[in-house]
């Protein structure tokens, strides 16, 4: 499901500017979950196996009972680790978004306790955009990545798991091609100014 609000002209974020108005934001695809889900359902099956292996008769007569309760205290100590990786990975997801404004494209890359970091483009810099679905589970889930192409000498950037790819590719675009027709006019209205400015005013004597 694609995380997307329609109108988001009262939206705001962190280092937006002044004159900036947010257009969309989304954020990863929750496919991104999966791999972590399949680790961690594998550790506490592994976990529960080892909990009812030492409530087993010969087990428990080999460690008596001060051992069996080390043991599952080593077991429950032992699953703080990934239930709190799973929880902090559910917060990190939330907080890591891409913005995307009538200005620029910015990534905004926050984790709960670290990192704050933000990456943007500005939409004039941008010189191609590029969408990639790649194989059915892509395409089936609707998900994929966009490539931004900018004026820098080698440089991309690239969004992964970017959930509803055709809509954010043609809002870049469409947001893009606004910004440079708003850019083109100002030029034009800036020489217009400059030459009324420049021209010589000459005396007619009658």
């Amino acid at each position: 499901m694609s995380l997307i609000t329609k109108d988001n002209t009262n939206r705001n974020f962190k280092g937006q500017l002044h004159d900036e108005e947010v257009l969309c934001f989304t954020r990863q695809h929750w496919v991104v979950f999966l791999q972590h889900i399949f680790i961690y359902l594998i550790i506490g099956l592994l976990f529960l196996g080892y909990t009812f292996l030492i409530a087993t008769d010969l087990v428990s007569s080999l460690l008596g009972e001060a051992g069996i309760t080390t043991a599952r205290l080593l077991v429950v100590a032992a699953s703080i680790y990934p239930l709190h990786r799973f929880f902090i990975g559910i917060f990190n997801y939330y907080l890591k978004t891409i913005v995307i404004t009538d200005h620029r494209v910015v990534q905004l890359d926050k984790t709960l306790y670290l990192n704050d970091n933000r990456d943007a483009v500005g939409l004039v810099e941008i010189q191609d955009v590029t969408m990639k679905q790649h194989g059915i589970m892509q395409t089936l889930l609707d998900y994929g990545s966009i490539e931004l192409v900018v004026s820098s000498p080698g440089e991309l950037k690239c969004f992964k798991y970017v959930p509803n790819p055709g809509y954010h590719f043609r809002k870049i675009n469409k947001a893009k091609r606004l910004q440079l027709l708003g850019v083109d006019q100002n030029e034009r209205e800036h020489r217009g100014v400059v030459r009324e400015v420049e021209l010589p005013t000459v005396a007619v004597k009658e």
